[in-house]
């Protein structure tokens, strides 16, 4: 059986098709229930994964991508190891995942990119800005004639050695400019790829690993086969197959559970599905292993508000406004747990706050005009200066309100007042349409409001 057939689907270099179908794989073949299937599987899903990363930056000859895709899970036991590849007396390759690979040779670039490989292969050293500080330090970096090369030859390694700290690919970046010209980054290399470097780069992908320094003890295969599908995990709740999310979230905690953000991807697993309790402990589990992470305090504050717990919602807002006292969303969520507990007084204080950092915050808007229902809430003694100032902040944005919803028919009816000679049946159905929005404008007021 070889690599395609154990994960059920055709040939692919399309990685998330090969991701899916180990995700789904992953249910017939449990690490602890059918070990030996698990192994075939796992080496499986690797070579497929490497093939995949190969075609979509190589071109290999047909004869060369037939072997490969046809070539059996196991390899056969006198391939495995060095080997001497014929016609290269200088160079050495080893077997990994079915494929043959060149070590450094003495060129320069063969030789860093080996550093490299070696740096990456040593997890604590890999995660440390300075440990690529010294390697980008090199003369080879700085060669302008080898650069391209170098870049290149870097960016090939990249692709299966990826799972590097937002710092360290940052640091990366004020070396290769990745970010400057990202068509061109799209352009030279796998479009998938130019993506990831750019999400990786502006944090919407971020994972971090701070807390797989307190990992179990594991060779360097088991830290990669569990940070794989821990983005994987991340890949799939983005898309919304919750199914394979929870099969790579479980394979991964089977390992290592004690890690943040595998207990934050464990939360939004179980909101997606709606069990909010286990969505509860995972995120108090988060707050457990890293009581300074503001994350797992936001989605737990949102939790226990919803389940009527003010007082613990108004704690873990606390905590995240000590950290940033202009956070909009917390000061926001915490008006609303006094504004439940009936301290109105308090609620408006925090609405203000807010509303002072950013007017555009709808959802403090919202809530602090509801605050101003006296038909719900005892108003008590209003400040006169600070009526007008909440009556003027309201004509204000019934006014932008207004003119957002009609400014395409009053641009269209100046037009035509200016170069035609308008009926005055178009003027009335101009009013009339001003009249309706000014309606729904005023009602909108009214349901903010209430």
């Amino acid at each position: 059986m070889n690599i395609w057939e154990r994960l059920g689907i055709e040939r692919t270099t399309e990685l998330r098709i090969i991701k899916k179908a180990y995700a789904a794989k992953l249910k017939q073949h449990h690490p602890e229930d059918d070990p030996e299937g698990y192994q075939q599987l796992r080496e499986a899903y690797e070579a497929a994964s490497k093939f995949a990363k190969e075609a979509n930056t190589t071109v290999r000859e047909p004869a060369e991508a037939e072997d490969e895709l046809s070539m059996p899970i196991y390899p056969p036991e006198d391939t495995k190891g060095e080997v001497d590849q014929p016609g290269a007396p200088n160079a050495q390759t080893t077997y990994s995942n079915g494929i043959f690979q060149a070590k450094a040779s003495a060129d320069p670039v063969s030789l860093w990119i080996h550093q490299a490989e070696e740096l990456y292969d040593d997890f604590p050293a890999r995660i440390r800005v300075e440990s690529w500080e010294r390697l980008l330090n090199e003369d080879i970096v700085w060669d302008v004639e080898r650069g391209p090369e170098l870049q290149h030859a870097f960016v090939s390694f990249l692709m299966s050695c990826r799972h590097l700290p937002r710092d360290v690919w940052q640091l990366l970046d004020g070396t290769f400019y990745f970010t400057d010209d990202p068509e061109e980054l799209r352009e030279r290399y796998p479009t998938y790829f130019a993506e990831y470097i750019l999400q990786q780069l502006d944090g919407s992908r971020e994972l971090r690993y701070d807390s797989l320094a307190n990992a179990p003890v594991g060779d360097a295969a088991d830290i990669e086969r569990f940070l794989d599908l821990r983005e994987s995990a991340l890949d799939m709740l983005m898309e919304g197959e919750l199914e394979e999310a929870e099969a790579c979230l479980s394979e991964a905690s089977a390992w290592f559970a004690d890690d943040l953000d595998l207990q934050l991807l464990w939360g939004k697993y179980n909101l997606a599905v709606g069990n909010r309790q286990e969505a509860l402990k995972c995120f108090g589990h988060a707050i457990l292993l890293q009581p300074d992470d503001l994350e797992a305090y936001r989605y737990a504050a949102q939790l226990r508000y919803d389940d009527q717990r003010y007082e613990e919602a108004l704690s873990d807002c606390e905590r995240i406004l000590a950290a940033h006292p202009d956070d909009q969303d917390a000061l926001c969520l915490e008006g609303r747990c006094l504004t439940a507990m009936g301290r109105i007084s308090e609620a408006k204080e925090r609405m203000k706050r807010s509303f002072d950092t950013n007017n555009q915050h709808m959802s403090t808007l919202m809530y602090w005009s509801s605050t101003a229902n006296k038909h719900h809430y005892d108003q008590g003694k209003i400040d006169p200066a600070e009526h007008r100032k909440v009556v003027k902040n309201n004509i204000i944005f019934d006014g932008f309100l207004f003119l957002r919803l009609t400014w395409l028919y009053i641009f269209v009816y100046i037009v035509l007042q200016l170069f035609f000679d308008v009926p005055v049946i178009v003027t009335g159905v101009f009013v009339a349409i001003l009249l309706w929005y000014l309606y729904r404008t005023l009602r909108a007021h009214r349901v903010l409001s209430t």
